[in-house]
């Protein structure tokens, strides 16, 4: 009874493990502009990030194309910008949030402590394109967004949020705890 029960308690780890939701970095907005009234969002990255990260997304010029990148750094990207529905909400690990089979994502960064610094983006999806410098959002153009002809200004940084294990991973962790109690319970009854 101990083996299953110490193979259950790894079993239940190890899949939690596998759950992680990766690291997230929030846009903290330091400025706005007249163009750019409201803006906020988030950009999750792969738990083994670290460093400086060059990324590039992957080119598709078959149709239907598959745009997923499971070795992408970059899990995520939401920018919400003058509106309360996103803008911008790229998935790479499922390929969505492209409306085309040559989308334009490229980024560069450090990791420095809780925050990214030499902040580097572009992203183009045909509806909207996003330019960030450093801190500065040099261009966000949107045909939903009343930025058609380009709004700039703002300013902002990314920094890390507190990371929250995901609901499977505790329903998990739960078990295994619930599992490891029945088994104490069962032991002391026999």
């Amino acid at each position: 009874m101990t083996r299953l029960k110490l193979l259950l308690a790894t079993l239940c780890m190890t899949v939690s493990s596998l759950a992680s939701a990766g690291v997230v970095y929030t846009w903290q907005a330091s400025s706005l502009s007249t163009e750019i009234y409201n803006m906020s969002g988030y950009i999750e990255l792969a738990d083994s990030a670290a460093g400086h990260i060059n990324y590039n997304a992957v080119n598709c010029a078959d149709w239907p194309c598959d745009l997923s990148d499971p070795g992408s750094p970059i899990l995520k990207f939401v920018m919400k910008i003058n509106q309360p529905q996103g803008s911008l909400d790229i998935d790479l690990l499922a390929g969505t949030g492209y409306n085309f089979n040559t989308p334009s994502f490229d980024a560069s960064f450090d990791i420095l402590g809780d925050r990214l610094s030499n902040f580097s983006l572009y992203i183009n999806t045909i509806q909207s394109s996003l330019r960030i410098d450093g801190d500065y959002v040099a261009l966000f153009s949107s045909d939903t967004d009343n930025c058609l002809f380009g709004c700039s200004g703002a300013t902002g940084e990314f920094v890390r949020a507190a990371q929250v294990p995901e609901p499977g991973s505790l329903a998990l962790l739960a078990l295994a705890g619930f599992g490891l109690a029945f088994g104490r319970k069962r032991a002391a009854s026999v």
